[in-house]
């Protein structure tokens, strides 16, 4: 698969607001204590040997008791192939040690009716995945993980 945007692998984070933007789509993770955050740039990354559909974005929240993973994906409108790639890199992460994947999906646009989001979040909730959708701006504070 070919990529039209390279970026680095991760860097670390510690900033109060740490914001991810893609086009109209953006996430906003509030981090008031200046907790330590690993961001990965999963998406047009090189320096994973992986093939399959990606998400944007990976959060590495360590510093709670237990630390989570935060998978983000910025779309368009299309919330079922967003779904597709966060599933397909929760399983390429799988051995993390987390019980529960959080899992954002930012769109530009309002891609289905709220009842198929609905049946959308009980379907990966029974895969022990956190997940929500927003059009144009999500924001999260760091301790609700």
């Amino acid at each position: 698969r070919k990529y039209n945007r390279v970026r680095t692998n991760s860097r670390i984070r510690i900033d109060s607001k740490i914001v991810l933007k893609e086009k109209q789509s953006s996430f906003v993770l509030l981090n008031q204590d200046k907790k330590v955050v690993s961001e990965i740039a999963f998406d047009g990354c090189t320096e994973y040997s992986y093939s399959g559909k990606r998400c944007d974005f990976i959060l590495y929240l360590k510093d709670l008791a237990k630390p989570y993973l935060v998978f983000i994906e910025l779309k368009g409108n299309n919330l079922l192939k967003a779904i597709k790639q966060i599933e397909e890199s929760i399983e390429y992460f799988k051995s993390f040690s987390s019980e529960k994947k959080y899992a954002y999906s930012i769109t530009s646009k309002s891609p289905i009716s709220s009842s198929d989001i609905q049946n959308e979040k009980m379907r990966l909730r029974k895969k022990n995945i956190i997940f929500d959708t927003k059009n144009r701006l999500m924001e999260k504070n760091y301790n609700e993980h």
